[in-house]
C-alpha cells in the first residue's frame, strides 16, 4: 500500500447535500416498493439495490443539471444515512400531527414554534 493510500484509509468523504438526501429518500421508496423484489429481500440485497437506485437517480440528476455529485461506494453508510434522515422525518410528521388544524391568520412557523415551546415546557419537571 502506498503512503498516500495509507494516509487516506478510514478518512471520511464529503458530507451529503440536501439534493443527495432527497435522492436517497427517493431511492429508498423505489427499492422498498419494487414489486419484483418485494418484502422478501435480505438486508444485504436491500442495501445493494438501494445503492444501485440511488446512483441511477443521482446520475440522472447530474446529467439534467450539469452537476457532479460524488459517487458514494459504501453501501452501509448510505443505508445508515437514510436511517438517520427517516428518524428526523418521523419527528417532523409527529410535530405536524400535534399542530392540528391551523387557525385562520396563523402561519406554519408560528404554530410550529408554539407547539415546540409547549412540548419543551411539558418535558421540563
Amino acid at each position: 500500500m502506498t503512503e498516500a493510500a495509507a494516509s487516506n484509509k478510514g478518512a471520511r468523504g464529503p458530507g451529503m447535500t440536501l439534493t443527495e438526501d432527497v435522492k436517497l429518500c427517493k431511492a429508498f421508496i423505489a427499492t422498498s416498493e419494487d414489486p419484483i423484489v418485494g418484502a422478501n429481500m435480505k438486508d444485504s440485497g436491500f442495501k445493494s439495490k438501494l445503492n444501485e437506485n440511488y446512483h441511477v437517480l443521482l446520475k440522472e440528476y447530474n446529467r439534467a443539471y450539469g452537476t457532479t455529485y460524488a459517487k458514494r461506494t459504501n453501501v452501509s453508510s448510505l443505508h445508515n444515512r437514510f436511517k438517520k434522515i427517516s428518524r428526523l422525518v418521523l419527528k417532523l410528521i409527529g410535530i405536524e400531527a400535534a399542530m392540528g388544524t391551523i387557525p385562520s391568520g396563523d402561519n406554519d412557523a408560528e404554530i410550529c414554534y408554539a407547539k415546540c415551546r409547549e412540548n419543551v415546557h411539558q418535558a421540563e419537571p
